[in-house]
């Protein structure tokens, strides 16, 4: 399992940025959030859905149907992952309920 720093330098060299605020911006977050992540060794699982998003339409368009985890590995990860979609999916319906409510 890839730490989060190989991860963020993974992303530097295939997408060719120079700094790490170049991959803040990639992910959407603030340079200090990237260093939290490398301090804590962990990407949040939102974050990871993006680059797993990337992977699977790269293989799309390949023609390779093979499920790859974002950092190249662990269950857990693919798992934080999944409960992550699934929390969000939960909030979406129940503001979708709510909204038909009214």
């Amino acid at each position: 399992m890839d730490s989060a720093l190989e991860v963020i330098n993974k992303i530097m060299h295939k997408h060719r940025f120079r700094h790490k605020r170049d991959v803040a911006e990639y992910f959407g977050v603030t340079p200090q959030a990237l260093s939290i992540w490398i301090a804590k060794n962990q990407i949040p699982p939102k974050h990871l859905l993006k680059i797993s998003e990337e992977k699977s339409l790269k293989n799309a368009q390949s023609g390779n149907n093979q499920i790859e985890t974002p950092t190249g590995g662990s269950k857990e990860e693919l798992q934080s992952v999944v409960n992550y979609l699934l929390r969000e999916n939960a909030k979406l319906k129940k503001n979708l309920e709510r909204l038909n409510k009214n």
